[in-house]
């Protein structure tokens, strides 16, 4: 066969292999555009917080898609998204870090932000505001920064308990349990302290002026306060809850919903009880022993109590401690002189 005979019958076979690469190259483009892109997308719009504890009618509005979605249990949440709630509706609002947010009826809330910040030890800042309504806000203690603004005031926290309320007549009102909060306000910015709150604040208001001690709180108690699991059987317990007059003692004869709140693992109570006419309730909780094996458990229960309606703003929080003896495994301390190490085992 010629040489010019040879070359014209390859080139049929040479334009094919061509071809073939192009298409497989193009092919392998794609299949890594279609994997890659989903894991960039979560990466850059994942989840900041979830809903819990739905009552009523909730409404989810993203400003980026304009698409509104229903709330419900374990919903999540985006930057961008506002929480609506109803007349008579409430809504939790956990954020990844474990802060919560309880809404309460006919609020607007907006998440602006949220960003985990990679640094040593991991950590959460949060940009959020509140148009209307009112809210209770448990932020957890040295792991995150948060931002609140309002119509009226900014308010800077960290690792605080605060109810903060929003009127359509443009003042606030700011009530804080535990930590410490910024206030700031169009001519002035304060520190409120745990236990005090701001009735009523203006935008233009001189906030050290308003300042109170919070009139009322939750007194949490019980007949037994050392919980021995030596027989590893539950406990139960009876739990009376008054609301009192925080300066003088006295009973406050209000009535109003209770939000009933703990960390512990292995405890049966209800989510919520209601104060009777008095100002009280008592009612009956049930405690397992521990796990043996649980590092993280330091031997402390705490059981938290908030009046969960709005207009209780000057209303501060119940906390009650229980310590645990006799339950736990016992542990040895691991000393490494050479590694400058020490830990429990």
């Amino acid at each position: 066969m010629s040489e010019e005979k040879c070359l014209v019958s390859q080139k049929p076979y040479l334009f094919a292999h061509t071809h073939m690469k192009r298409v497989l190259i193009l092919l392998l483009a794609g299949l890594t555009l279609s994997i890659a892109a989903p894991l960039w997308a979560q990466e850059e719009g994942s989840a900041i917080a979830t809903l819990s504890r739905v009552e009523g009618y909730v409404e989810v509005f993203s400003e980026a898609k304009s698409k509104t979605r229903r709330g419900r249990e374990g919903l999540m949440l985006f930057a961008g998204e506002r929480v609506n709630t109803g007349k008579d509706s409430k809504v939790t609002v956990e954020f990844r870090d474990g802060s919560t947010f309880r809404l309460f009826r006919k609020t607007d809330f907006l998440i602006e932000e949220g960003i985990e910040q990679q640094t040593r030890e991991r950590s959460f800042k949060y940009q959020l505001s509140m148009k209307l309504g009112s809210l209770h806000g448990r932020m957890k203690r040295g792991m995150q920064r948060t931002r609140l603004r309002t119509p009226t005031a900014i308010v800077g926290v960290k690792g605080t308990t605060v109810r903060i309320t929003e009127t359509s007549k443009g003042q606030a009102t700011i009530g804080l349990s535990e930590g410490k909060i910024e206030v700031t306000n169009a001519v002035s910015s304060i520190e409120l302290n745990a236990g005090q709150w701001l009735p009523e604040i203006g935008r233009t208001d001189e906030l050290d002026e308003k300042i109170a001690k919070l009139p009322n709180l939750l007194f949490l108690k019980t007949e037994e306060y050392e919980l021995d699991f030596s027989d590893k059987q539950s406990k139960q317990l009876f739990i009376s809850i008054q609301m009192e007059d925080s300066q003088s003692g006295k009973m406050t004869k209000r009535t109003g919903p209770v939000r009933l709140e703990s960390e512990y693992y292995s405890i049966k109570m209800p989510n919520q009880v209601f104060l009777d006419a008095e100002g009280f309730i008592r009612f009956p909780i049930e405690i397992d022993p521990p796990r043996m094996d649980d590092p993280e458990f330091n031997g402390l229960i705490q059981i938290r109590a908030n009046m969960d309606d709005i207009g209780f703003d000057d209303v501060g929080e119940g906390m009650m401690v229980l310590r645990v003896v006799n339950g736990q495994r016992k542990r040895s301390l691991f000393i490494d002189p050479q590694n400058d190490r020490i830990e429990k085992r």
